[in-house]
């Protein structure tokens, strides 16, 4: 008797796209890290191929380069806290996040000015 296991293809998926680009450990269900096409890097913690834990993502070539997200992930998106680097405004958002986005209290700093800092509550 043949014994088939069937696996959801988007663990399939994940996989492949991990097995491509990890330059480290383990890009699946570890630790890991991801180098893209355009220079961008995930590292941290994996779970079926995406951030989920902590992490740090750095934007490669494009509208966000060199912008850089050092703190938690869940499901490959930016969430419950961590700090984002703005490169191109020189500006950091350290705070809380929800599926990718600002979410809650916040704090916005002018990195060419330190001292003055802005709290945000969304």
């Amino acid at each position: 008797m043949i014994n088939i296991r069937l696996i959801p293809l988007y663990t399939l998926l994940a996989a492949c796209q991990s097995n491509n680009n990890c330059i480290e450990g383990d890009c699946l269900n570890g630790v890991g890290k991801i180098k893209f096409e355009n220079d961008g890097i995930d590292s941290g913690q994996f779970v079926n191929g995406r951030l989920d834990g902590l992490g740090l993502r750095v934007h490669g070539e494009g509208t966000y380069e060199g912008d850089r997200y050092e703190g938690e992930f869940k499901n490959n998106k930016m969430d419950v806290f961590g700090e984002y680097y703005h490169t191109a405004q020189n500006l950091s958002y350290r705070g809380f996040f929800k599926e990718g986005l600002r979410h809650g209290e916040g704090q916005i700093v002018n990195l060419d000015h330190p001292k003055e800092e802005i709290i945000l509550v969304l």
